[in-house]
């Protein structure tokens, strides 16, 4: 305590205080401090390697969205390819039937032609023609039905084969 006339009273000088007290004192305090700035360096190399983890994973999740991206493109065209293949097996189909009704028709006719009992030239003669143009009628029936099936190939994932859309066959007559 500082008096009125300028004099210093109380306490005690601390005799501990001596130089070599606060040297210990300081070596303590730097030492403290040298673990600290271990702490602090761990912490930032700790701190980077993160940094790189959070990098990697923004670039994975970026690839993610892209290949998402993709495969809804893909998606859109499979779904469109489809819808083409599915226009053409109807038409195959429907070819298909008219070609049946066309079979049941010749059938008819050639019955109908054995009942009028034409002549042997007169009959060949006409069922020449009718099996002429049930031939063409083969042939871009055929046609259309290859053309189908290459699309179909063409269009399935390389190695799955195409898938099976119909499986209807052509008939054919055992009997004439």
């Amino acid at each position: 305590m500082v008096n009125a006339g300028g004099s210093l009273t109380g306490g005690s000088v601390n005799k501990n205080a001596s130089i070599l007290s606060r040297r210990g004192e300081i070596d303590a305090l730097t030492a403290e401090a040298k673990k600290y700035a271990a702490q602090v360096e761990d912490l930032e190399t700790q701190l980077t390697e993160l940094r790189r983890e959070a990098d990697t994973i923004r670039a994975t999740v970026e690839g993610i969205a892209a290949e998402e991206k993709t495969a809804r493109e893909d998606l859109i065209s499979a779904q469109t390819l489809v819808s083409r293949l599915t226009a053409s097996t109807e038409e195959a189909e429907q070819l298909n039937e008219q070609a049946l009704r066309e079979y049941d028709e010749l059938t008819a006719r050639v019955e109908e032609l054995r009942k009028q009992k034409l002549t042997g030239g007169e009959l060949v003669k006409k069922l020449t023609e009718e099996v002429a143009r049930l031939n063409r009628m083969d042939v871009e029936s055929t046609a259309a039905h290859t053309a189908l099936t290459e699309a179909i190939e063409e269009a399935a994932p390389e190695g799955t084969g195409p898938p099976n859309f119909c499986a209807w066959a052509w008939p054919r007559s055992s009997s004439s």
